[in-house]
């Protein structure tokens, strides 16, 4: 099992996005922040709302969550 938080935040940071601002997009602290960063798995409404403020696909890294039903 791929660790969800690790693999968006890494994302993040080689996208050169910054925390304090990603944050407050989400409406969330900076702790809450590195927090999601932890879980091993994360809903896939945090993943896509990341993505989608950061312009990142993540379809990529979790195809499996982005399959059509």
């Amino acid at each position: 099992m791929r660790h969800h938080g690790k693999i968006i935040e890494y994302v993040v940071r080689k996208k050169g996005y910054n925390i304090r601002d990603l944050a407050k997009a989400l409406n969330i602290s900076r702790r809450t922040l590195y927090n999601l960063f932890n879980q091993p798995i994360l809903d896939f409404q945090v993943i896509s709302q990341i993505g989608e403020i950061i312009r990142h696909d993540f379809s990529v890294e979790f195809p499996e969550l982005f399959e059509p039903i």
